[in-house]
């Protein structure tokens, strides 16, 4: 299962030492203009530094020639375009 998101793609995935279920987003950096991938790189340096039970828990990122991997909880709420709606 996966939905698009900003820049990539959100997919479950599964802690293998914990079995714990999570979501990975994968963003591709490749066609990415500098400013883009900056804003990336904040959005990292500002969820490692977040701790709250109203946010997402973020707890790591991997990085290949052509992705950038979030591992995060998953999230159990809803779409938000559809509660603005």
């Amino acid at each position: 299962m996966f939905c698009i998101a900003s820049y990539g793609e959100v997919r479950k995935c599964l802690h293998i030492e914990s079995k714990a279920l999570r979501s990975v987003r994968i963003l591709n950096t490749r066609y990415l203009k500098d400013e883009e991938k900056e804003n990336i790189v904040n959005e990292i340096e500002i969820l490692k530094k977040l701790d709250h039970p109203n946010i997402i828990k973020h707890f790591e990122v991997f990085k290949d020639y052509k992705n950038v991997y979030m591992i995060t909880d998953v999230f159990k709420g809803f779409p938000l375009m559809e509660k603005i709606i």
